[in-house]
């Protein structure tokens, strides 16, 4: 049980050393850069938002309050239905978002320059079977 324990301590702390160094260079925090790439040029409820990022409704909302304070993304009641709030991706946001592209895949590149694909792909594969059990074991205390 130490060697599973020790793996899945080293994965949070690898991703909380990933979100403060892609916050440092690319100059915005990773849930708000999944922000801006899950945003087209259709309006995308907060709900749909909150599902297919797999954050709680409280963060996206904080984050998209501030993205909306930069002038990135718009907020507006659902016209079919004003208890959904949309959000649209302005064309300041979508400037922000190509113009810091190039950050973020140079970042990328550097914290996997020596990884060779194949590796890269056994750890994706590894990854995904753990999310798909963490979906769904049942826990009790």
């Amino acid at each position: 049980m130490a060697l599973e324990l020790e793996m899945m301590q080293r994965v949070g702390r690898i991703y909380r050393t990933w979100a403060r160094l892609f916050e440092a260079e690319v100059g915005i925090p990773g849930v708000r850069w999944r922000i801006l790439l899950a945003l087209g040029d259709e309006p995308v409820s907060q709900k749909q938002l909150v599902n297919s990022l797999d954050v709680d409704a409280a963060t996206l909302t904080r984050h998209v309050k501030a993205m909306e304070k930069e002038g990135w993304v718009k907020r507006s009641m659902d016209p079919d239905d004003n208890r959904i709030t949309n959000v649209l991706l302005t064309v300041e946001g979508k400037g922000f978002r190509a113009k810091t592209w190039h950050r973020r895949d140079a970042f990328l590149a550097k914290i996997t320059i020596d990884l060779p694909e194949d590796e890269i792909h056994v750890l994706i594969a590894t990854l995904d079977k753990i999310q798909a059990r963490l979906c769904h074991v049942q826990f009790s205390l």
